[in-house]
């Protein structure tokens, strides 16, 4: 399938002089439809395809023992700028985590490559991370099918160093100043180093993979071969909304909400504030003030919200969001929930005139579980594209369905320099989605909303 690599002439080095890595494994890949794979026996069933075809071809064939065992499940983010820089610059970040009967176990699992139809531009990029503990090189020649039609085959050289997650010490391990640091080649990219990088399209990818055997070629060589299947996880994360016993914020336009994002049951990361001042009126929207005033960092976003009539279905209306956002840690208050603290951190709020010896709390003392799977992206030309996700929020607890979501999202710098056809086609899209799932709409009726009717009628807002 490959060719040898040119070794005429000078032994070609990297910076230090070690010798270019060489390839040393060929892989085979067929990426399949997933149809398929609605059970284990899907897998045993394209089991006994590839036994036969490989027998027809006089390969052998050893079976594993464990095919007849319950597929490996194992968790897989990639992580990228927002632009997705690594991807489009042939790089590739990821993290696999195992599980065992639903925990994780083991180390997670970093792999980092650079990917290239070029053997030698692969080979020249030197992959070996710069950190205290152990890694691992593996240089691939990867087989894929043609791209437009069956019977042939196209190699791409994949440059890889992979290492557990507990060989680094970094602590701030998704800054750009770190990776830059980690894996050289990356500064080429030449990132701001205050960027983080994240979750691809916010997904995390679960892996359902069981092995098949062995395929035996004659003269010793053995590849083992699998079959797998790659699925979207959906995120869990806990909302609470909190407010004063009768609702001052909210029945002022005012949101205050907590997010946590869950992993496999537990809390992970840091919990996020999110503060929001809500209208119809674009203008009233944008003269509050929403920044907080905190020593750590913040994000600002302005949105216009677009949601069906209250009473029809085909046409919208807009809310306008103001908001802030940001991490637990970066308010260092000792009584984060008293009205003498919201005051002074969200200094709109003063115009509500509550005691500072008042607390706010949970709102009908509810906390929402979300769970959220993102679907994609939707292209409407001209650069315009939106992520979109469905969503669910239930009751934790007694997992009381409140409301589903399904939401897209542009982003832009003006809205002015969106392009008449752009705007016609968001809408369009919008209005006729409605009619294509009218028996699945709740008109009249917003997330939040929902929440602070736990118990009865909501209170009166601008929503």
């Amino acid at each position: 399938m490959t060719s040898a690599p040119d070794t005429s002439g000078a032994v070609t080095t990297y910076a230090d002089r070690a010798p270019f890595d060489r390839v040393q494994y060929l892989e085979a890949k067929l990426i399949l439809k997933p149809d398929g794979f609605t059970s284990v026996q899907g897998f045993r069933d394209f089991s006994k395809i590839v036994r036969r075809t490989a027998k027809q071809v006089g390969v052998g064939f050893i079976e594993d023992k464990k095919a007849d065992l319950r597929p490996q499940i194992r968790e897989i983010v990639f992580l990228d700028t927002p632009d997705f820089a690594l991807y489009t610059n042939a790089f590739i970040l990821r993290r696999r985590v195992s599980y065992v009967d639903g925990f994780p176990v083991g180390d997670p699992e970093i792999v980092f490559k650079f990917r290239h139809p070029d053997e030698q531009k692969a080979a020249a990029l030197d992959v070996r991370p710069r950190i205290d503990g152990k890694y691992r090189i593996k240089f691939k020649a990867e087989a894929l099918p043609l791209k437009d039609e069956i019977g042939g085959y196209r190699i791409l050289y994949s440059h890889n160093c992979q290492f557990a997650l507990s060989q680094t010490h970094a602590q701030d391990k998704i800054s750009i100043a770190t990776l830059d640091k980690v894996f050289p080649p990356l500064t080429r990219l030449k990132r701001p180093h205050r960027e983080w990088v994240g979750l691809v399209n916010e997904g995390i990818v679960e892996e359902v993979l069981l092995p098949l055997g062995s395929l035996d070629f004659g003269k010793g060589l053995v590849a083992k071969c699998d079959v797998a299947v790659w699925r979207t996880r959906p995120q869990i994360r806990e909302i609470v909304f909190l407010d004063t016993p009768d609702f001052a914020l909210y029945t002022n336009a005012f949101i205050l909400r907590r997010r946590v994002s869950y992993v496999d049951g537990f809390p992970v990361g840091d919990p996020e504030i999110v503060f929001k001042f809500r209208h119809p009126d674009e203008q009233k929207a944008a003269a509050l003030d929403v920044r907080p005033r905190i020593d750590g960092k913040y994000r600002i976003k302005f949105k216009a919200e677009a949601l069906p009539l209250k009473d029809e279905i085909g046409g919208y209306r807009i809310l306008y969001s103001h908001n802030c956002q940001f991490a637990l840690s970066q308010t260092h208050a000792q009584d984060k929930i008293s009205i003498a603290t919201l005051d002074k951190v969200f200094p709109p709020l003063t115009r509500l005139k509550r005691p500072h010896r008042e607390w706010v709390g949970l709102v009908n003392e509810g906390i929402v579980e979300e769970v959220l799977l993102p679907l994609g992206s939707l292209d409407f030309g001209k650069g315009l594209v939106a992520k979109c996700d469905v969503a669910v929020w239930r009751t934790r607890g007694e997992q009381l369905p409140l409301v589903g979501e399904f939401a897209y999202q542009l982003k832009f710098d003006r809205k002015e320099a969106i392009a008449a056809k752009q705007k016609k086609l968001a809408a369009q899209l919008y209005v006729t989605l409605q009619r294509e799932v009218a028996g699945w709409l709740a008109l009249g009726v917003t997330k939040t909303a929902m929440v602070y009717r736990l118990k009865g009628a909501a209170p009166q807002s601008h929503e």
